[in-house]
């Protein structure tokens, strides 16, 4: 079975050096990124955690821009936060955000969860593996967009090009 998904550019959160893209999947009321936050920004356990996902966003958006050291490259997908050394927190409950970095100045944001702690891979924890696996799919799926030019990333102007119906079929 196939599962369409537009692509969103995300206005709001998008700063001075990245512009930020999530996906919104047929028939569903939340994008990925609006699934992940209102799944994850009560939940008392990872408040810090949380809080902490959202200022890497912020910083690599308005100062950094998305340099491939604050990302963990997990196949074709990326995840944030970055390796425990940049972090600014302990992490004691593994959040994980999946994500496609195009760019320095592009990133599409998925959708993600809390990894266990027994689980040494995301694709060994039966909480992120879901989104792990849609976010390789997502990735592989876009990155063979921009390969064909149904997608075409204008690097100058930190925009993802395409026709306004476009859909990502994975």
């Amino acid at each position: 079975m196939n599962t369409f998904a537009q692509l969103e550019e995300l206005e709001d959160l998008s700063g001075t050096k990245v512009t930020y893209y999530t996906v919104r999947f047929e028939g569903r009321e939340h994008n990925e990124l609006e699934d992940f936050i209102v799944r994850h920004q009560a939940d008392a356990k990872i408040q810090d955690e949380f809080a902490d996902l959202l200022r890497w966003i912020q910083r690599i958006g308005n100062r950094t821009g998305a340099q491939p050291r604050y990302f963990r490259h997990e196949g074709k997908a990326a995840a944030l936060p970055p390796a425990a050394g940049l972090l600014e927190i302990k992490y004691t409950e593994n959040l994980r955000l999946y994500c496609l970095p195009v760019s320095e100045g592009l990133v599409v944001l998925f959708n993600g969860g809390v990894k266990t702690k027994t689980a040494r891979t995301a694709d060994d924890c039966p909480v992120v593996r879901p989104y792990f696996k849609q976010a390789q799919r997502l990735a592989q799926a876009i990155d063979g967009c921009i390969r064909q030019k149904d997608i075409i990333p204008d690097l100058e102007k930190r925009k993802l090009i395409f026709e306004p119906d476009f859909t990502v079929e994975i």
